[in-house]
């Protein structure tokens, strides 16, 4: 059978797996004890590598906070134009900017479509003569840079953590395990036929390496914690999913509630004005008699 390979898709956790489970299996016989001394420096080099791997999801985490930062941002900027408008959505600047689509809608993306449709903002923004909007349009352009730089480090950070682990030191410490798993495979799968007075199994070779087909017991528990594992990992990301889910959806709710609120204000304003119209003819009637 020999030592599977060692593929580059494999998590860190199973690249050191083999690696210990092949170092602790020869160093039990002092027959194979002197072949375990490659792999005690596959586990130097896999700890510098899985220290780069955390160092780089690391950037990837701290880019994504920042880029969620920037989105909240322009979310917030968006809010301030519209409370511009103080209703009134038929408004020829607000057709241009938001149009047909709802504020929730134009504001769900994180920056991507939100950001482009909003790099064209700032001129209609600056030549308004709606109060404040002049002064929206001036602060637009540093929040749009450092968005874009926001995202564009993001893109970087994902782009270094790939590289890492399909072309980068992640390959390098994969091509060096094989490399020490074929060696150490080679000289162990001879012994029972360049050693008969030992007597050795055929499979004596077979032993020394972790195997993906027909587990025995063992296999199956450690199969078994991997899919937890697994699950683990999931019920996380899906929890988180849904607090973000949840807070995007009171957020889309608060702003309905403030459009809402913004349209009855200019109604009970348009009622008020009509209200003191009809007072002030009336008093002028009055004043008459």
């Amino acid at each position: 059978m020999g030592a599977p390979l060692i593929r580059v898709e494999m998590s860190m956790e199973e690249i050191f797996e083999n690696i210990v489970f092949t170092r602790s299996r020869l160093l039990m016989l002092p027959l194979t004890a002197g072949l375990a001394a490659p792999f005690d420096a596959l586990r130097v080099q896999w700890t510098t590598t899985n220290n780069k791997d955390l160092d780089l999801q690391a950037k990837v985490a701290d880019a994504t906070a920042v880029v969620q930062a920037k989105d909240d941002d322009l979310d917030d900027f968006v809010d301030a134009v519209i409370a511009g408008f103080k209703g009134d959505r038929k408004n020829d600047l607000y057709v241009l900017l938001i149009g047909s689509t709802t504020p929730s809608k134009f504001k769900r993306p994180i920056l991507g479509d939100q950001l482009e449709s909003m790099k064209l903002w700032v001129s209609p923004l600056t030549a308004s003569k709606i109060p404040g909007m002049a002064a929206l349009g001036a602060s637009l352009p540093a929040l749009l840079s450092g968005a874009s730089d926001a995202a564009a480090a993001l893109t970087q950070a994902e782009s270094d953590l790939e590289t890492h682990r399909t072309v980068g030191d992640k390959r390098t410490l994969v091509d060096a395990v094989n490399a020490a798993r074929q060696t150490a495979d080679g000289m162990v799968s001879t012994m029972p036929h360049g050693k008969p007075e030992l007597g050795l199994p055929a499979d004596f070779g077979d032993r020394f390496f972790l195997h993906d087909t027909a587990p025995k017991k063992a296999g199956k528990t450690r199969l078994e914690k991997q899919l937890l594992s697994l699950q683990t990992k999931t019920d996380t990301v899906k929890a988180r999913l849904g607090a973000v889910t949840a807070a995007a959806t009171e957020k889309a709710a608060n702003a309905t509630k403030a459009t809402q609120l913004d349209t009855q204000i200019v109604a009970a304003r348009t009622d008020a004005e009509a209200a003191a119209a009809k007072l002030k003819a009336l008093q002028d009637q009055r004043d008459k008699l």
